[in-house]
């Protein structure tokens, strides 16, 4: 009940199962206008029945029973609570776009797969981390995750995007459940058919009648310098019988993961004289060993020699496109944070790039010769001497 937003629905647990009281379109109406201030109302009330216990006739939790849930086909997996982003990347609710990035930054870092080889928990709450990260960093999906809450949010999401054209995932709003025969269900007779109105016998609901044929969605894993640079790759199409089932995809520079292209006309065959469907390529970008990506930014960790840090100069920085050289001014300390403007992802559907954040890491020389402990001897004998003077001159 709390997947399609309704509350104030009355529920009663028996030896045989669960019994959900009939409610009018008017009323339904009604309740779905008030489903804000009701949702702690309903949060209450699934708990209750879930610990009611399990069905004697089929021995499974009562709030799964099939005379419930099974036979209008809604799917008891949206049960499972979704994480909470905040809390995955431990901040508030009330915080910064830099805190945000700051929490981001620093587990993404102890949770990378190639410093955690061979370690699925790591690399369970690395995509988690992405995955927070990639909506709360984001104005308009954060103000979204917020309205919706968790569960809501990923439920929309895992409904996918609209089409047409390049698509970036959800978007937030209602445009009604899609089937897959190029048509939408009726929301009236999807209530109607939950709660037994009784227009239509069956139990099911009424399906517009197709303009097309069905729409296909494949997955296409590309490296992260491929999205940087853009390519183009070979995409099968499945449930083609024909020949003509691998297309040339033009993968545009700055794609991310979860975005979506529309080819038009490579779906299915439409039925009768009507035309095929449409085909969507959702792409997954592969991590990468170096660089950690945040938006159209790119964060990678440099080793800077001690006496490079010390003397200041020149030093090679791996970026998407290659080598580059950066300066380094003289006394850069451990955990400092250098940019270089312009080398991050393209911006999609913007002018430009973003940037790369180096992380400045001083590296301590092993192995010295003596000569060099020498060396370091008489360095540190010229610091005390510096604060012996201005403990003097004080």
């Amino acid at each position: 009940l709390g997947a399609v937003g309704l509350t104030g629905c009355k529920a009663t647990t028996a030896s045989t199962g669960i019994r959900v009281q009939e409610l009018s379109m008017g009323n339904i109406a009604t309740q779905l206008a008030r489903q804000t201030q009701h949702r702690a109302f309903i949060s209450a009330t699934m708990s209750r029945i879930a610990s009611t216990g399990t069905s004697s006739a089929t021995g499974r939790p009562l709030l799964w029973e099939s005379d419930v849930v099974g036979r209008h086909g809604f799917h008891t997996s949206s049960l499972n609570m979704a994480k909470d982003y905040y809390e995955i990347l431990g901040v508030g609710k009330d915080a910064s776009n830099g805190e945000i990035k700051k929490a981001y930054y620093k587990l993404a870092k102890e949770n990378h797969p190639d410093t955690n080889a061979g370690d699925p928990k790591a690399e369970a709450k690395f995509q988690e981390v992405q995955k927070a990260y990639e909506t709360l960093s984001d104005s308009d999906k954060k103000a979204t995750y917020d309205q919706l809450g968790a569960d809501r949010y990923e439920q929309a999401q895992s409904g996918g995007g609209g089409a047409g054209g390049f698509d970036g995932g959800f978007h937030g709003g209602f445009h009604g459940f899609s089937n897959m025969h190029g048509g939408e269900v009726d929301m009236e007779d999807l209530l109607n058919s939950f709660f037994g109105g009784g227009q239509r016998g069956g139990g099911g609901f009424r399906r517009r009648k197709p303009t097309r044929g069905e729409d296909l969605e494949v997955q296409l894993l590309i490296t992260m310098k491929e999205a940087f640079s853009g390519i183009t790759k070979q995409v099968r199409i499945p449930g083609l019988q024909s020949g003509d089932d691998v297309i040339d995809l033009t993968v545009p520079a700055g794609v991310d993961t979860g975005d979506r292209i529309q080819v038009d006309g490579k779906g299915l065959p439409g039925p009768g004289k009507l035309p095929p469907g449409n085909l969507f390529v959702q792409f997954r970008v592969a991590n990468d060993r170096n660089f950690i990506r945040d938006g159209s930014d790119v964060h990678v960790d440099l080793d800077v020699p001690l006496t490079l840090a010390a003397l200041g100069g020149s030093i090679s920085v791996p970026t998407l496109a290659g080598d580059v050289e950066m300066k380094i001014r003289p006394g850069v300390q451990g955990g400092h944070k250098l940019k270089l403007s312009g080398r991050g992802f393209p911006r999609l559907r913007m002018h430009g790039h973003g940037d790369q954040i180096v992380h400045v890491t001083v590296k301590t020389p092993r192995g010295l010769s003596e000569r060099q402990k020498e060396l370091l001897q008489e360095f540190a004998d010229e610091e005390e001497k510096k604060k012996e003077e201005k403990k003097k001159a004080a």
